[in-house]
């Protein structure tokens, strides 16, 4: 968790695939700076190579069996890009 990527520090990171999640409040992502500055981020860490998969605050805390499905997902897929690469 939150570990350095280039000038960043993602909410949750998996090195040996190349998955980040990060995790979206409201107070802390609202406003056309938010806005900007989050695109940008994602942009960044692509370039650095990551998959990047995000999830509201809500998500988590209302449907957090969804969330984990979806990461679990994302993990096995990149598991899997990262054996063929």
């Amino acid at each position: 968790m939150n570990r350095r990527k280039g000038r960043y520090f993602p909410d949750f990171s998996w090195d040996d695939i190349g998955l980040i999640v990060e995790v979206d409040g409201y107070e802390g992502h609202a406003g056309r700076f938010a806005f900007l500055d989050d695109a940008a981020r994602e942009n960044d860490l692509r370039r650095l190579g990551y998959q990047v998969i995000r999830f509201t605050w809500e998500e988590i805390t209302e449907h957090p069996e969804l969330v984990a499905s979806l990461v679990i997902r994302e993990i096995a897929r990149c598991r899997a890009l990262a054996r063929v690469a």
